[in-house]
């Protein structure tokens, strides 16, 4: 199922608002900034995929996708 482009940039603007936020929180993170580069690559991409799944959940309805 296709989706309009205004449906697709509010679910962006949305990724970008939430995940700016995570990754604004996990800089300031002693812990965070301890990770090797490639710990904290794979955290992002899995915070990445967390988000992505939670916005795709809240719109599908919307979207009629089952």
């Amino acid at each position: 199922t296709k989706i309009g482009n205004t449906k697709f940039q509010q679910a962006n603007d949305i990724f970008n608002q939430k995940y700016n936020a995570w990754s604004d929180k996990m800089n300031s993170s002693t812990s965070y900034k301890n990770l090797s580069e490639e710990d904290k690559s794979n955290l992002n991409t899995k915070a990445q995929d967390k988000i992505k799944a939670s916005i795709f959940k809240s719109y599908q309805a919307n979207w009629g996708v089952n």
